[in-house]
Order: structure tokens, then sequence, then C-alpha cells
């Protein structure tokens, strides 16, 4: 996409989308030698620590001020959480829609006009192939963005 500023600012933006999942400890009791069934030890404690951060993918956009365009490279899921088919995987589709909202909502100062999409290497084949284009959800915000920003 050609930009029309010759020189200026580029703001790299990555993130690291995660779930939080329960950390939990156990102590386990060994013993001296073992049973007849091959077992070794046995529970003798647990506690539940908290949550962790178990990262799903990686989402990353650039923006341009001096042009106020802003482009979504990339949004992925890691192979473990991600659907076969990417025009269904609702994750995948909140993946994008709110990583869009982030850089939206705080780029904001830049006043972004133009909103671009390209995918980028890491993305699967499969949504190169299907294209955004089939996201009727992620098409609808940035449409209504695009309009917006025309007003």
């Amino acid at each position: 996409m050609p930009l029309q500023a010759k020189s200026g600012t580029r703001i790299d933006v990555l993130a690291k989308p995660y779930i939080l999942i329960p950390d939990y400890t156990f102590t386990i009791g060994m013993y001296s030698q073992p049973t007849e069934q091959g077992v070794i030890g046995e529970v003798i404690g647990s506690d539940w620590v908290g949550m962790k951060q178990q990262e799903i993918g990686q989402a990353q956009g650039w923006a341009y001020p001096a042009d106020r365009t802003l482009i979504l490279w990339e949004a992925y899921l890691h192979d473990w959480c991600r659907a076969d088919d990417p025009r269904s995987d609702e994750t995948l589709k909140t993946l994008w829609t709110g990583f869009e909202g982030f850089l939206l909502k705080h780029l904001s100062e830049h006043q972004i006009r133009r909103l671009r999409v390209q995918l980028g290497s890491r993305c699967t084949r499969k949504t190169k192939k299907h294209g955004l284009s089939s996201w009727k959800g992620w098409a609808t915000v940035a449409s209504m963005r695009r309009r917006s920003a025309k007003n």
C-alpha cells in the first residue's frame, strides 16, 4: 500500500493474546518401593496458586500517523486453539476485531482515517485462501470504521 507522506513515524504494535488457566501445585509422596501395580507414590497435597497466562496467538499492526493510516498485518491463533475453517472460527474473529478496536482506541490521537488489512506471512494458508472479506462480522466492523472516518 503506497503511503502519501515521504517521511514520518511508524508505530509498531505487537500483541500476544492469551487465556487464563488455573495454576496448581501438587506434592507427591514417594514410596520406598513401587507397589505390585507399579505405583511409585501418591498425591499428599495440592494447592491452587492462582491463574497463569497461556498464549494463544499473536497479532501485529502498524500506524502511520502522517498518513492517518492503520495497517492490520496479522492476527493468528496457534495450531492447538485454531479451528479448521477460519470463516467459522469465533476466537479468530474475536482476535481480529478486538485487535482492530484496541489499535483504533489507543491510536485515536492520530485520527486514523484509512484502515488496511494485509495478511502477514504467518497467517494460515486457509485464512489467506478464504480471505477476511468472507467474515461478515469483521468486514462490517471495518466498513463502519471507514464510513465513520469519512464523516
